[in-house]
């Protein structure tokens, strides 16, 4: 039986909602507003989900780890300390996106920016 890729199947779903995101608020503005309002929006579901997501990783990346520890298998060690340092690394990426997102935006418009319930400005 064929291995199902559902890495590639969400990452595919997750590009798409962006994409219809953007098209959807784009069509419904006129012109450079609309997209300004897409970015809003899109900026504003990140700041939403990317921490939570951070925290949920590294919660994932430990039970990977002591999952590791217990089981006296050391291929599975092996791939076991794998996973959760590949979990620990994408938490990072999240904190590092949500950091640095809201300022490269602004930077981008070169005026204030709504992120969700934030606002920069530049």
């Amino acid at each position: 039986m064929k291995n199902l890729d559902f890495r590639g199947w969400a990452t595919r779903a997750g590009a798409a909602g962006l994409a219809l995101t953007t098209i959807a608020a784009a069509a419904s503005g006129s012109g450079l507003a609309g997209v300004a309002v897409a970015m809003n929006n899109i900026c504003g579901q990140l700041m939403g989900i990317l921490p939570p997501l951070s925290m949920l990783l590294v919660v994932l990346a430990a039970v990977f780890y002591a999952s590791g520890k217990l089981v006296p298998n050391p291929e599975f060690a092996g791939r076991a300390s794998g996973l959760a340092a590949a979990a620990i690394a994408a938490a990072v990426i999240c904190i590092v996106i949500v950091l640095l997102m809201p300022s490269i935006l602004v930077a981008l418009y070169g005026h204030s920016l709504t992120c969700g319930s934030a606002t920069f400005s530049g």
